[in-house]
């Protein structure tokens, strides 16, 4: 079939250009079997266009031929030419591209060599701190287990102390191996340490005060953070009041007696002291908005319930207790005559309901000072989370107020104060609080075993308010910059 000729096949008609057949109601593209010059002309027949068999074949045919040759070969030049340049230019776009690879990562690494520079001095400060605390904390411990708890400003030897500690040891041992000779064993230790006693009251004094500081501490940082406030203390919620009130309905059922009645003081201590959390926490929950649980509604409801606790103990001291009443009622309130199996009972059961799930939780402690949104954001049931730190807090403050007195002042100034060492993350906080309010109480209890009053005993509360306060108020002015 001769190219550009025309037929029809039925209602359709073809053109046939070099062999081949295309519809003539569409523009036929001629395509060579080279491929063209970029930017030549392309021949493009027209629906309706006439195309002799001659002109086709002809001229036209031949020099299109001979123009797509060469714009074939010039193309193929071309090809060859950009490869080898592609060729030559590879290796150096491969070590740029190596290079700027490389200035990548080197800024990446020196953005990164900064921060865990930081990182690493800020541990290493931090373990500066506590070095600092618990140095100060063992060599306070080391001087309070040589200070008199039964003689005012004695202060035994080391060496005593060493040997009515090995004597105690020896008793113990032939207690259990021979308990017929061990009458004959405690003998020649109490010849050999006369103040055997009393060193060792000294340290069940010290170690009761040790752990009363701790939990005190650690639940004035429970009860900041649940409620979001520096200055939030434990007492707010009314756990003392209880306490005092419990102290206040023993005396008034036993009398003077109630001294000698360790069992009696505890079992109605707490008692008292969860009741009056109990009654705190349900105010709370029926003020607040259906489906929530406000804590500052909690702390609205504990600070009206302890102003009436106060009222009433008032007016009893004033109109019913008799001298002998309030002398004992002012001993229980000291914590200083309570010490017996039950104190080791209590501190020991206190100190493991309230500081294993605190240890537990002591990384999603940190949320409790979240606003709600954002602790639910995180997965974490706020409420839910913020009643744990509020009734392990509590435990805390109720074992300390019970076993050691008036204390609860350290509740309030210690927590604050290792919140400005030991910065806001709870972990941080709980090692600081730990080794701080320790170390407060022993010294405030050192104080106090050598400050002489006649006729008077000064209880470590006391101390407490005098020592603590004034670091309270120093805390604030140094930080009232920084609130404004």
């Amino acid at each position: 079939m001769l190219s550009g000729s025309r037929k029809k096949r039925g209602s359709d008609e073809y053109v046939f250009i070099d062999g081949r057949a295309m519809r003539a109601d569409e523009a036929v593209r001629i395509q060579l079997d080279e491929p063209t010059v970029p930017g030549q002309a392309e021949v493009v027949l027209a629906p309706g266009q006439e195309v002799s068999a001659a002109g086709a074949a002809g001229s036209e045919g031949a020099a299109r031929s001979r123009g797509a040759k060469k714009g074939a070969e010039g193309l193929k030049a071309r090809l060859r030419h950009d490869m080898a340049v592609a060729e030559m230019e590879a290796p150096e776009k491969e070590g740029t591209r190596a290079v700027d690879d490389e200035a990548s990562t080197s800024s990446a690494s020196d953005e990164a060599e900064p921060l865990a520079a930081a990182f690493q001095r800020e541990a290493r400060a931090m373990r500066r701190k506590y070095l600092v605390c618990g140095a100060a904390l063992a060599v306070l411990v080391a001087f309070s287990l040589c200070v008199s708890s039964g003689y005012y400003g004695v202060i035994y030897s080391p060496i005593e102390v060493l040997s009515s500690y090995a004597g105690w040891w020896q008793i113990l041992w032939a207690q259990i191996t021979d308990p017929v000779g061990a009458a004959q064993v405690q003998a020649a230790v109490l010849a050999a340490c006369p103040h055997y006693y009393d060193i060792n009251d000294t340290a069940l004094d010290v170690l009761k005060y040790a752990v009363c500081g701790v939990m005190l501490a650690l639940s004035g940082a429970l009860y900041q953070n649940a409620f979001r406030n520096p200055i939030a203390a434990p007492s707010m919620l009314g756990v003392a009041n209880g306490v005092n009130v419990a102290s206040l309905v023993l005396v008034l059922v036993v009398g003077a007696g109630a001294v000698a009645a360790s069992g009696l003081y505890y079992l109605f201590a707490y008692v008292g002291g969860l009741l009056m959390l109990g009654l705190v926490m349900l105010g709370g929950k029926w003020i607040s908005p259906k489906g929530s649980f406000n804590v500052v509604n909690m702390l609205l409801i504990g600070t009206v319930l302890s102003q009436l606790t106060g009222v009433i103990i008032t007016y009893v001291q004033t109109n019913i207790f008799t001298d002998a009443d309030w002398l004992a009622y002012y001993t229980l309130q000291t914590g200083v005559s309570v010490d017996s199996i039950y104190t080791w009972i209590s501190l020991a059961v206190g100190l493991v309901v309230s500081l294993v799930p605190v240890l537990l939780f002591r990384f999603r402690l940190n949320l409790v000072s979240f606003s709600d949104e954002e602790a639910r954001l995180l997965g974490v049931n706020p409420n839910r989370l913020r009643l744990v730190a509020l009734a392990c807090g509590s435990v805390m403050i109720l074992t300390a107020q019970v076993n050691a007195g008036q204390v609860a002042m350290i509740s309030l100034v210690v927590p604050f104060v290792v919140r400005a060492a030991f910065g806001a993350e709870f972990r941080k906080q709980l090692w600081g609080n730990v080794l701080v309010g320790a170390f407060i109480l022993i010294a405030c209890w050192d104080v106090a075993s050598f400050v002489t009053i006649p006729n008077f005993e000064l209880p470590v509360g006391t101390v407490v308010s005098v020592v603590v306060l004034p670091l309270f108020v120093w805390m604030i002015a140094l930080r009232q910059r920084s609130w404004e």
